[in-house]
């Protein structure tokens, strides 16, 4: 190896001794860089040891040098702080959509943004739940596909996949081939959703990202809809689907805050009397906002009507379940059947 070509590898190895063995608590003077270089077969003087920093520093590296006994050079500042990796670190941990040998090599390479003792932390940091992830390896793969067939307004194709009774994926309808015209990607209750037009129903169906297989992006122009994309997500519940309506309700003055949080501060508000509120709001009628609904406690829908009387009936229906008394499964279903059935293909791929 030439002069010029061991100066070069000195360099480079002085910048990667800085950003892995220092840090604020952690110095490394110029005779243990010194010694550093030396185990890794490259000979160095103090005086190049200055100039090596000097040139690092020229080049947008923020070593700092201490003060004091013992101080030395160290890297003052890098692209994430440890508090944003320890944040980083905790939501891939607790994610359900990563999966557990993908989320140790996610905080893996988390962990080589800061120093070895600072990784550390992030390791003590790291927080086990029992939630359940999923299996699918190649999920963030899948996020990848769409984004890009989103960008660029292709249809995709997939195989969509469900939970058997012996708790094992299979195909969904048979192994059926769905080509859709992907909108957007939607993050909620810790799953990825993709929002996409399915020419077997009317309006926008819902598929969960970690159950598609097989992605493939299509050379065909997505199909074109009517729908206020940006607001779709904030009238959803649980991206379970279903129509938009202006819903009506008074509740206890004690949940508007559940209500801001769910749909923001410029919902409709109205004093009722005796500590109650009126509210209205467009969100998307469907199992997952009644059980909203529900765990608002002491709150009535106002209107529209048939949304109240809806919930009524699925009220009504759950009680008999529980009393044991006789029920007619079929009264909910007589509601409307033909908006039922369309409803029920719907919730089928929100998976």
């Amino acid at each position: 190896m030439s002069g010029n070509e061991s100066q070069k590898n000195k360099l480079l190895l002085v910048a990667r001794l800085l950003w892995e063995r220092s840090d604020g608590q952690h110095q490394l003077s110029a005779g243990e860089l010194i010694r550093l270089l030396e185990q890794q077969g490259i000979s160095a003087e103090r005086k190049s040891i200055y100039r090596d920093i000097a040139a690092l520093r020229q080049a947008g590296m923020d070593i700092a040098c201490g003060r004091g006994e013992g101080s030395g050079y160290y890297l003052a500042s890098r692209t994430f702080e440890p508090a944003e990796l320890k944040l980083l670190v905790d939501a891939v941990q607790a994610s359900a959509s990563i999966s557990v040998s993908k989320s140790r090599s996610l905080i893996k390479k988390l962990q080589g943004l800061t120093s070895i003792y600072q990784a550390k932390d992030l390791n003590r940091q790291v927080y086990v739940s029992g939630r359940a992830k999923t299996e699918n390896e190649a999920l963030i793969y899948n996020v990848d596909a769409l984004h890009e067939a989103i960008n660029s307004a292709k249809k995709i194709s997939f195989r969509y996949y469900e939970y058997a009774p012996d708790k094992k994926l299979r195909p969904r309808r048979g192994g059926e081939i769905y080509t859709v015209s992907p909108y957007m990607l939607c993050w909620d209750d810790e799953k990825y959703y993709l929002v996409a037009y399915h020419e077997r129903y009317v309006g926008l169906s819902h598929f969960r990202v970690d159950k598609m297989k097989y992605i493939t992006i299509l050379d065909q122009g997505v199909v074109r809809c009517d729908v206020d994309i940006t607001g779709y997500a904030a009238k959803t519940f649980g991206m379970f689907a279903g129509k938009t309506e202006r819903v009506e309700m008074e509740i206890p003055d004690k949940q508007i805050g559940v209500v801001i949080d769910r749909f923001g501060k410029n919902v409709f508000t109205a004093p009722a009397g005796e500590g109650r509120i009126a509210v209205s709001f467009d969100a998307a009628v469907s199992p997952a906002f009644f059980s909203w609904v529900f765990m608002l406690g002491d709150s009535v829908i106002t209107h529209p009507e048939h949304v109240r009387r809806q919930y009524a009936e699925l009220l009504g229906h759950a009680a008999a379940m529980h009393s044991g008394a006789g029920t007619d499964l079929n009264t909910a279903d007589k509601t409307d059947k033909t908006d039922k059935t369309d409803k029920t293909d719907k919730t089928e791929v929100n998976g």
